[in-house]
């Protein structure tokens, strides 16, 4: 497939007819763009599913109560989301579908959770690892017999 070396932008937005449809679409919206601004300004709590990607490392540094207020935060984005409505209605002529928004945010929750289980399971094994080996080596010095009390 050749390479566009020249942008139509210009030529398009030059037409009379698009300009010309552009702000009748325009001055159409203008009346619900503070229902649209209000609309996009509830999803925002949602925003760091995708602005805040922690590698595996950096959720292996973070404490217990680091991971149990993530997840709560996580589970009271998943209850907020099931209570949203469906459809969401501006104006009297624009009727919008949040189905799939719900549906694509309820998986990167679920995602989200899963990896910090993930990083959760791999840190506390190494913990866990380590006390058993203290555990072990300590009930094999205790194991040995007394000999002198003396």
């Amino acid at each position: 497939m050749p390479h566009m070396t020249k942008s139509f932008y210009s030529y398009v937005m030059d037409n009379k007819e698009v300009v010309k449809t552009l702000s009748l679409l325009s001055s159409c919206i203008r009346n619900i763009k503070p229902e649209l601004s209000q609309f996009v300004a509830k999803w925002k709590p949602y925003h760091f599913l995708w602005k805040n990607d922690k590698t595996a490392r950096e959720l292996l540094e973070c404490s217990l109560l680091d991971f149990e207020s993530t997840l709560r935060c996580l589970g009271e984005l998943d209850a907020n989301l099931l209570v949203e409505p469906e459809m969401q209605y501006f104006g009297q002529s624009v009727a919008l579908s949040t189905e799939k928004l719900k549906f694509g945010l309820a998986i990167e929750i679920k995602s989200f959770t899963h990896k910090i289980g993930q990083a959760m399971k791999k840190k506390y094994k190494r913990e866990m690892d380590y006390v058993y080996a203290v555990i072990n080596e300590m009930d094999r010095k205790l194991d040995r017999q007394i000999r002198d009390l003396d």
